[in-house]
């Protein structure tokens, strides 16, 4: 089976990010072993990419040198077990400008009640029926960062994506776990990717001059598709939901 571990970042209220790794079975004991051992070797527990940046809480004691080679070999682990990735961002002006759309429009009867829902439902159609390395291999499990305030209504969104996809016919969407990154490898790894893409989104779209990519993004840019957000898929989900609901696939409120 293949896990999805999910993570967010964003930019003082103006963009969101949801970025994602795809991990099998097969390889998750060695990813997890390798990338603790690097840990370890810094004497970190934890990867967060906020206090890696600014060199703060655990990161404080190392210098910027040690910090770049700590991210190096860990996105060395990522890269030599050629972990699949996936990601969408968006500016939180055009989400929304998405909302008003929806709103002037009667007939769409499921609305985001947040970023995170959008990013969510992209990445997890992304893997059940886009990624080729995912696509066609059985139920997929996706264990999303606790957020307080996201949890419980991205709880309720990923099982109307799972009830719509088995209406349609399909077994794509598995269990659905919430954890923290301290307790999963995986978390730290999307915290690394959603990071990575925020910076590069907001570097194309705020600054007048366009620097060179980071050589951390490019390594792992190599392994990511990433996921537009597009009004037009949004609007076929709809249409897939109401039909869901109609029928009586759907028996719990929406979120």
């Amino acid at each position: 089976m293949f896990t999805t571990y999910y993570d967010e970042s964003g930019r003082t209220d103006r963009t969101f990010t949801l970025a994602a790794w795809v991990v099998s079975d097969e390889v998750r004991a060695s990813f997890e072993a390798r990338w603790n051992e690097i840990l370890a070797k810094a004497e970190v527990e934890v990867l967060h990419m906020r206090d890696y940046s600014h060199g703060r809480g655990e990161f404080a004691d190392l210098s910027k040198d040690e910090r770049v080679k700590l991210l190096s070999d860990l996105i060395d682990v990522i890269v030599d077990l050629r972990l699949c990735g996936a990601s969408v961002h968006f500016t939180l002006a055009d989400y929304d400008q998405f909302l008003l759309d929806l709103a002037a429009d009667p007939e769409i009867a499921l609305r985001p009640r947040s970023p995170y829902h959008i990013g969510l439902q992209y990445i997890a159609a992304a893997c059940a029926y886009y990624l080729p390395r995912t696509r066609g291999k059985g139920p997929i499990a996706h264990l999303l960062s606790h957020h307080p305030n996201e949890t419980a209504s991205a709880t309720n969104r990923y099982l109307e994506l799972k009830s719509v996809d088995e209406f349609c016919g399909f077994t794509n969407y598995g269990p659905l776990a919430i954890g923290v990154p301290r307790d999963h490898v995986g978390l730290q790894a999307a915290d690394l990717l959603a990071y990575e893409t925020d910076l590069r989104y907001c570097r194309r779209l705020f600054e007048p001059s366009v620097r060179p990519m980071r050589e951390s993004m490019r390594r792992l840019d190599k392994l990511v598709v990433p996921t537009e957000f597009e009004r037009s898929q949004w609007m076929e989900f709809c249409t897939m939901y109401k039909q869901a609901k109609k029928d009586g696939f759907l028996v719990f409120p929406a979120a």
